[in-house]
């Protein structure tokens, strides 16, 4: 059997900057601010400066919360098939994660989550449970 690992988390916030004041005063994370797949975001790193997840801005789509990403060992359709087989249900299908550079052209990044080219795939589990699949294929 192939297993998951958690992997990052992103929250959700209607304010980024006083999410990031929140996170930084309250929780101790350290602060960046970035662009990924043109969505403004806040990255936050533990205390040894690694990127563990980040705040993004809440969308209409989304009821709102926090997403987990489990990192998969292979390619996340074989995973996305199973999520459907018992009882999940795919939200957003597999996606690369693109970057906008200044100029606007479209890159692909080495992302956050494991300085690698990223997929992921939102999901619900068979509760409504939002989580996210993610792998480098």
């Amino acid at each position: 059997m192939a297993y998951a690992t958690l992997q990052w988390i992103e929250i959700e916030v209607d304010d980024l900057e006083v999410g990031a004041e929140f996170y930084e005063k309250a929780v101790g994370f350290a602060t960046e601010r970035k662009f990924f797949n043109d969505k403004p975001m806040i990255v936050l790193k533990d205390k040894f400066e690694h990127p563990i997840g980040t705040l993004v801005p809440r969308e209409s789509q989304h009821l709102g919360g926090i997403t987990i990403f489990f990192k998969v060992p292979f390619d996340i359709s074989q995973f996305l098939v199973k999520v459907e087989q018992y009882g999940g249900s795919v939200i957003e299908p597999k996606k690369l994660i693109k970057n906008r550079t200044e100029d606007g052209k479209s890159v692909i990044p080495k992302n956050l989550i494991d300085h690698n080219i990223g997929y992921y795939a939102v999901c619900k589990d068979p509760f409504g449970n939002r989580f996210a699949l993610y792998s480098n294929s």
